[in-house]
C-alpha cells in the first residue's frame, strides 16, 4: 500500500488520515509492504506529474498548497509510484 497526501490540503485532513492508517497497518502487523509519503507544500491536488498546478476548480473547492509546492509534489512522487507499482506487480 502506497499513500500520498499533501500537507497542506484543505479538503479533509489527508496527512492526519495517512498516519492514522499508517499507525493502524503496524499495529496489526501488516504482511505487506506500506509506505507514506507526506509532501510539504502540497495540497489536495497530488497526482499526475508535468500538468497545470496553477488551474483550480474555479474557486469551488479549497484543495490547499502551492502551486510550485503541488508540481514538486507529483514530480517527486510519480516515479515512485511506478517503482512500487512495478514491485508489488511481479
Amino acid at each position: 500500500m502506497l499513500l500520498l497526501s499533501g500537507a497542506d490540503d484543505q479538503m479533509w485532513p489527508s496527512a492526519k488520515m495517512g498516519e492514522m492508517v499508517m499507525q493502524r497497518l503496524d499495529e496489526h502487523d501488516f504482511p505487506f509492504r506500506h509506505e507514506y509519503l507526506i509532501y510539504e507544500g502540497a495540497g489536495h491536488g497530488v497526482g499526475f506529474p508535468y500538468v497545470p498546478t496553477t488551474m483550480g476548480n474555479a474557486g469551488t473547492f479549497l484543495e490547499g498548497g502551492t502551486p510550485e509546492g503541488t508540481a514538486a509534489a507529483n514530480a517527486d512522487s510519480w516515479p515512485k509510484v511506478l517503482d512500487f507499482l512495478e514491485e508489488a506487480l511481479r
